[in-house]
């Protein structure tokens, strides 16, 4: 009796929940979207709420949905482009502000660190070029436009730019005396390091680092800054070491063409703290005050 009474509950149960079941079917808003099989229904006009469907192979009508909502989205965008050029001859305000915001981390800049240099090429007179730098060094890059060509970096926008390089220069003095001679007086070695010092600045008056630009379009070359040092005698007569800083803020022309030139390549002979920089500050151009690519 007792199985009976459960059975008979089951079956209400059952019977309860696929009335409610066929309820809502029957009273659910007939769906958008209809599809039996391989058939698709549609709307005939891409986002629209309207009921009007039309049906076709899946794939084939969903090819066709789609072709004719990117159509739609494009007919839209072509006419608001040209809705806003009727109102401004000139680029939008919101499109130049994004620009503006983003040069500001476009200026062109390059960094090249010291190295080994090769016998000189040819006689270049007073001044001799620097023509080998690290490009790959951890410390050097070349950014935004900069280019390297065999020693010279190549601006590639109008601008103002700062210019600086740092040579460390070490000359090694002739030492004239003998062992024998080692054991003069100390006046008489006084007397001998003046001597090697007037034959020193008797052969070049100073030491020279300087850095030049070549203009491309006239074919010149013109010296930006120049530092020079006096020649001089060490406290030990052996040898001397110079530092030598240059930094200027110079206006420079795409292609202009700017490198480091030293009186004797031969005192570069410790170049690991040797650098040459360039790095823009300002356009030329009136309308900005930002370097432009």
């Amino acid at each position: 009796m007792q199985v009976q009474v459960i059975t008979a509950g089951v079956l209400v149960v059952t019977v309860s929940v696929l009335v409610t079941v066929l309820v809502l079917l029957y009273t659910m808003p007939k769906p958008m979207l209809q599809h039996t099989r391989d058939i698709l229904c549609l709307p005939s006009i891409p986002f629209s709420q309207s009921s009007d469907l039309q049906c076709g192979s899946s794939s084939d009508r969903l090819q066709e949905y789609l072709d004719e909502a990117i159509m739609q989205k494009v007919k839209k965008l072509e006419q608001d482009d040209k809705d806003k050029k009727i109102s401004t001859t000139g680029p939008s305000p919101q499109l130049m502000g994004l620009l503006k915001s983003l040069r500001w981390n476009i200026k062109p800049s390059a960094r090249v660190t010291g190295k080994k240099q090769p016998p000189p090429l040819q006689d270049h007179g007073a001044m001799f070029p620097v023509r080998e730098w690290h490009q790959k060094d951890e410390r050097a890059f070349l950014r935004y436009g900069m280019e390297y060509r065999h020693g010279r970096l190549v601006v590639p926008v109008k601008g103002l730019y700062h210019i600086h390089s740092f040579l460390d220069l070490y000359e090694t003095l002739k030492n004239t005396t003998s062992t024998a001679e080692s054991t003069r007086s100390e006046s008489q070695t006084d007397s001998l390091r003046t001597t090697q010092s007037t034959e020193v600045n008797q052969q070049l008056a100073g030491i020279r680092h300087a850095i030049y630009r070549f203009n491309i379009l006239n074919g010149t070359e013109e010296e930006l800054i120049r530092n020079e040092h006096p020649r001089e005698v060490s406290q030990n007569g052996y040898f001397n070491v110079y530092d030598s800083y240059l930094a200027a803020a110079v206006s420079l022309d795409p292609g202009d063409e700017v490198y480091v030139k030293v009186s004797n390549l031969k005192l570069l002979v410790h170049p690991n703290s040797n650098y040459f920089d360039i790095r823009c500050i300002l356009t030329m151009a009136k309308h900005s005050g930002i370097c432009q690519l």
